[in-house]
């Protein structure tokens, strides 16, 4: 899978939805609040790909994390239903991937792609992610 992503020139994003699929969720969903949490996680969600809105979520969290400082961010991730503790593992385990990619040769930069996922029309993140042994099983 990760080699036709880095054909297809998507191999980063792979590497985020792999490592996401790999961890628990990092959005929250408490009972008490369920309905804020799902409103605030709408808005990062793509309507067509549960793929889509991993990638959307991973580069709100890493625009958040950049941005803000540790503690502001830390505040953020509560407020918004987001499990910081989570958040660095997906984030510890993407750069474990990139790592393992870089040293059999596979370019798996940061990437700078749109928030919405799109990659020459959206079709090659969809494609690589909905193949492999994962997908048939």
């Amino acid at each position: 899978m990760l080699l036709e992503a880095e054909r297809l020139g998507c191999a980063s994003e792979v590497l985020v939805i792999v490592a996401a699929l790999s961890i628990q969720d990092v959005r929250e969903r408490p009972a008490e609040h369920q309905g804020t949490a799902d409103a605030s996680h709408a808005r990062l969600a793509d309507p067509h790909s549960d793929f889509i809105t991993y990638l959307n979520l991973w580069r709100y969290l890493a625009v958040q994390a950049r941005d803000l400082s540790g503690s502001a961010f830390r505040r953020m991730c509560r407020a918004e239903f987001f499990h910081y503790l989570r958040w660095r593992e997906w984030r510890d385990v993407v750069g474990q991937l990139r790592q393992m990619a870089r040293a059999l040769g596979i370019a798996a930069g940061s990437g700078g792609r749109a928030v919405d996922g799109r990659r020459r029309g959206g079709r090659p993140v969809r494609r690589r992610a909905g193949c492999g042994p994962c997908a048939r099983s």
